[in-house]
């Protein structure tokens, strides 16, 4: 038997030491000198000049890098054993590796080779494609303590990039702190937990800087970050490492016949963990899953990283864990120094952080073949996860010896013991208690309580926003970037289809004029002047798994496309990812620093003389107060009681009425000291009754209810936001918030979405939904009802006619106006600001000649059909009546007045919810402002508007007539009666307005949208007309 993982755990030092070799491999690019002197400015500035830095700045990482203290050598040497490495080694190879890497082979220096190598997979470069062409960025005034470059982001959008993002004598500090008082007195290592901390500490460290600044100056290639080239180039290497290490020996990089021998897969760990997370009752219950999630993803990152490292992470989310891996060997079946497989060790994890519910399905955790190339690895995180199956030994064991005992409301698989008076299992149970048990000894600066998180009105609302990332995952995407201007695409793929086949002669056919030109006279000659055999080697790798069979025309086709579109590198699809998923923390910031929800100052506390001290560790009781319940938390350790309820809505249930005129402060105040004399007066007599939620009659077990009397009240000061983020993951954003604040919120990210994807908007849609429900719906109903929702996708397949089009030449902006070809429904006019960008805001085209196109227009495969190559044209050369492909951004909306309400949700395979002719949600996402716009007029907010008498008769006259005359909104009787209508509601309001605000509420009012905008404003908001205050 082979022990593979024993190996590696036995070379763990050496492993982790090489990896952090790895990952400063490119240190010297972190000054903002390198920058000066790729924009043409400044004296050259690389590894040689950073060591001389360091010699006098930072002497312990100088000392780390150039002669490496002999104790942290020795353990590196230790890989000697297995795979021989010169005894000269110094991590200062390492800095010059992309540089050195022909020294490096013909000195036998295999790991500095090995790490060239990696970083020429993660940056694309070993492929030899055409970078030289890039456009260069020149500094904005080089003489100025103010110039700057830009950087962008994965989707365009550009961020000024100056000398203070460069940070580098901080950097420097920090590492030399690092090297001399965690990494060099540590050695040698060996213990796990110990590597967890200095990786951690070093992590920390890189990551405060690596990820501000570029990798390339040159644009497009300026999306990617020091940090993500990096990364990528640290995984190849210690995937590879690994390898060697479990198999000993080094290999060539390539055969005798140049054919690369090291090659890699993919290793994905995916669960169901929105059904698992559906399962809560409380919202405790919700945390606590999601800290087992958490939990077993951590232990599997350290079992793969540095418990046995072999592999680094390249992807997570709430459902996925990727790494790369070596690709040689069967991987799951490695043994560690027990003879425990790899697989089951990574099951395991899994099975104990849930406590049996889910045993993690492995079947096909693993890329079919080998592949050099890991960007379509993104078809395996787009597949969906399989059902959580859960551990049937365990499960069977729990209920060995139980007869008529109920089943856990909450994970429905383990029996009620102990806590049956809850209704739920042990393991449930420590779940709830623990999160409940951390808040209450955390500062109380959060709240787990939906009762907390609600509004003034007791309801709630659980946003989801969810970006489709489909197919900039999986590579198809990035075709649609333009990358390289100077060569138009029709004579690229002229010249291509010129290039393939044989001469009369037999002989194979040159690179022609343009593809050499475009190429360069190295790869040329690499390849022999054989196009054919560049083509095969090089292109087609990264286009048979999407085009598997493709003739002369198709070839030339790909030919071009491919050497034209920003390549869809390691790196590059990170930052895609990192992208969507800071765009979603920034949003989550946001909010929870009070910038869209108010936070909230006080919270109640009581004290006093319990009747028993048999009370449930931090458990949440009811109590009533004047004939309304509320809630407390019973935090043991301190022995006293914390409201878990918005002290606003229960003064607002219990009669309170802000003095007029007062101050937010003197209203804040004057509530908190009515609710204070209100509780005083209920407990005046015989104290306060607390009980289980929903038992408040029922005699239970111990400690289920029980009574405070001489009850002390006092008001603490915790200042907290009252939201609960629930997931913020890459593709999926997922937050409790109070309902008020809804639409606020939504527009909020409405604007930011437009600032910062509105480039690539036509093929990265956003779709926003909003549950509102009040404060006791049972959570899983509402969890229910935004899956139902995520479910939905808006059709890519659609096709758009632009009906009109306006550029400003002043703002670089350009406007469409677009009707769909199908059904003719007209989206709002989009707006993209795009300046001299002619990388990114292309649309593809349905059976537009690219001939016929600009200079920029070139062909590239439609994500939804790879096989059809349609016309991009770059968004301020289209013309009117052109039809376009736009995958649009929804909104989406339910109120959950009853929990059935959910199963309503429901989608057709265009995406669309209702049947016959009152279908109108979801909404496109630009119709969120629309919906505020049409409230505000129709309120009065901004001039003069209507009562609520006025308004809800209006709806219900225009909508009775919809249902009774079976009508479509454009049909002229039913516009003439709504025209009608409203200029009889209100003469007066309606002939005030402007005549494009009657166009958008008669157009609202028309197709049903003015209903839903009163359901949001009035039903869920609750907010009142102007004239009715």
């Amino acid at each position: 038997m082979s022990h593979e993982l024993k190996k590696l755990a036995e070379k763990r030092d050496a492993i982790l030491l090489a990896e952090i070799g790895a990952w400063l491999h490119m240190l010297w690019k972190y000054d903002w000198r390198f920058i000066q002197w790729h924009c043409g400015s400044a004296p050259k500035y690389d590894c040689e000049k950073l060591l001389n830095d360091l010699r006098s700045q930072s002497p312990g990482l100088f000392s780390f890098l150039d002669a490496p203290d002999p104790q942290t050598l020795n353990s590196l040497h230790a890989l000697s054993s297995v795979i021989p490495i010169p005894q000269s080694f110094g991590f200062k190879h390492f800095l010059g590796c992309p540089q050195q890497a022909d020294k490096a082979i013909q000195n036998e220096d295999h790991l500095s080779a090995l790490l060239n190598d990696a970083h020429g997979r993660g940056s694309g470069i070993e492929k030899g494609l055409p970078y030289n062409t890039l456009t260069n960025q020149e500094l904005s005034d080089s003489s100025s303590s103010d110039s700057y470059i830009y950087a962008n982001t994965a989707f365009g959008f550009q961020q000024k990039l100056t000398s203070s993002c460069y940070k580098s004598d901080k950097l420097r500090r920090a590492l030399n702190r690092w090297i001399e008082h965690h990494l060099i007195n540590a050695f040698p290592v060996q213990n796990v937990e110990r590597w967890k901390r200095i990786l951690k500490r070093f992590h920390k460290i890189l990551t405060l800087c690596f990820p501000e600044v570029l990798a390339e100056t040159r644009k497009p290639a300026n999306d990617v970050t020091l940090h993500d080239q990096t990364q990528a180039a640290v995984a190849f290497f210690k995937a590879a490492l690994a390898e060697r290490v479990a198999h000993g020996a080094w290999k060539d990089l390539k055969d005798a016949q140049g054919k690369p021998q090291y090659t890699w897969r993919v290793l994905v760990c995916r669960t169901d963990t929105f059904d698992y997370l559906s399962k809560a009752i409380t919202l405790p219950d919700l945390l606590g899953r999601r800290e087992s999630i958490k939990s077993a993803h951590a232990r599997v990152h350290t079992l793969l990283e540095i418990d046995y490292p072999l592999g680094a992470e390249i992807y997570r989310d709430q459902s996925t864990l990727a790494f790369l891996v070596p690709g040689e060997g069967a991987i799951l079946d490695w043994r560690d120094e027990n003879g425990s497989a790899l697989k089951k060790r990574i099951q395991q994890i899994y099975r104990e952080e849930t406590a049996g519910e889910m045993t993690l399905q492995l079947r096909d955790a693993l890329l079919d073949d080998p592949s050099r190339s890991v960007y379509t690895f993104g078809n395996m995180l787009n597949a969906a996860p399989p059902h959580n199956i859960p551990d049937s030994v365990e499960v069977t064991a729990s209920w060995h010896g139980k007869t008529q005992v109920e089943i856990c409301t909450c994970c429905r698989l383990r029996p009620q013991r102990s806590s049956k008076g809850r209704n739920i299992c042990d393991v449930c149970l420590t779940k709830r208690v623990s999160r409940s048990k951390t808040w209450c000894a955390s500062g109380l600066d959060t709240t787990v309580w939906l009762d907390e998180a609600a509004d003034k009105n007791g309801r709630l609302v659980l946003l989801a926003c969810q970006f489709d990332l489909r197919y900039w995952l999986n590579g198809i995407l990035w075709n649609s970037v333009h990358s390289i201007l100077q060569e138009p695409y029709k004579d690229l793929v002229q010249h291509s289809r010129q290039s393939f086949g044989k001469t009369k002669k037999g002989n194979y056919k040159p690179f022609q004029s343009a593809l050499g030109k475009l190429i360069g006279k190295t790869i040329v000659s690499n390849y022999k002047n054989r196009f054919e055999a560049f083509f095969d080697e090089v292109l087609w790798p990264d286009w048979k798994d999407i085009i598997p069979q493709a003739d002369q025309q198709t070839k030339a086709a790909i030919t071009a496309t491919h050497l034209l579109r920003q390549q869809p590198s390691f790196p590059r699809i990170r930052r895609a990812w990192e992208t969507t998923l800071q765009f979603f923390r920034d949003i989550q910031d946001k909010i929870e620093q009070g910038g869209l929800v108010p936070r909230i100052p006080n919270r109640l506390i009581l004290t006093g003389k319990f009747s028993t001290t048999n009370i449930w560790k931090y458990y949440a009781y009811d109590t009533v107060i004047k004939g309304i319940e509320t809630s407390f938390v019973w935090d043991a350790d301190k022995e006293r009681l914390i409201s878990a309820d918005n002290l606003e809505y229960l003064a607002k249930q219990l009669g309170f009425r802000p003095r007029e005129n007062a101050s937010p402060e003197e209203e804040a105040e004057g509530r908190l000291s009515y609710l204070s004399r209100m509780i005083a007066e209920q407990s005046r007599d015989r104290g306060l009754e607390f009980y289980e939620r929903n038992r408040p009659s029922q005699a239970e077990e111990e400690g289920s209810r029980f009574r405070l009397r001489d009850v002390q009240i006092e008001v603490e000061r915790h200042d907290y936001t009252p939201t609960v983020s629930i997931l913020t993951e890459p593709q999926l954003f997922m937050m409790l918030v109070p309902a008020t604040h809804f639409m606020d919120i939504a527009c909020h990210i409405q604007n930011e979405y437009e600032r910062q994807f509105s480039k690539v908007r036509n093929r990265l849609p956003l779709h926003l939904s909003l549950i509102s429900f009040p404060r006791r719906t049972p959570l899983y109903a509402a969890m229910d009802a935004a899956q139902r929702m995520l479910k939905r996708k808006s059709g890519e397949q659609q096709t758009w006619r632009i009906v009109k089009k306006r550029r400003s030449e002043t703002s670089g902006e350009t406007m469409l106006r677009l009707k769909q070809t199908d059904t003719g429904v007209v989206m709002p006019d989009i707006t993209v600001k795009h300046d001299d960008d002619y990388h990114y805001p292309y649309f593809f085209t349905k059976g537009f000649d690219v001939d016929h196109g600009s200079k920029y227009a070139f062909k590239a495969p439609l994500p939804h059909a790879p096989n059809t190559f349609e016309t991009l044209e770059h968004i301020s050369k289209l013309q009117e009546d052109m039809e376009v492909y736009y995958t649009p951004s929804t909104f989406d909306f339910e109120l959950l007045d009853t929990t059935g309400r959910r199963f309503e949700i429901q989608y057709d395979d265009k995406g669309r919810r209702g049947k016959g002719t009152t279908t109108r949600r979801p909404y496109f996402f630009e119709q969120i402002a629309e919906c505020r716009r049409i409230w505000e007029l129709l309120a009065g907010k901004h001039g003069k508007g209507l009562t609520t008498s006025q308004i809800k008769a209006l709806s219900m006259l225009i909508e009775e007539r919809r249902r009774s005359w079976k009508c479509q909104p454009d049909e002229p009787v039913f516009q003439q009666f709504v025209v009608d209508s409203l200029r009889n509601i209100g003469a007066g309001w309606w002939n005030a307005l402007e005549k494009t605000e009657q166009q958008l509420v008669q157009q609202a009012a028309q197709s049903g949208m003015l209903a839903d905008v009163l359901e949001i404003y009035m039903e869920i908001l609750k907010q009142k007309p102007e004239q009715d205050t």
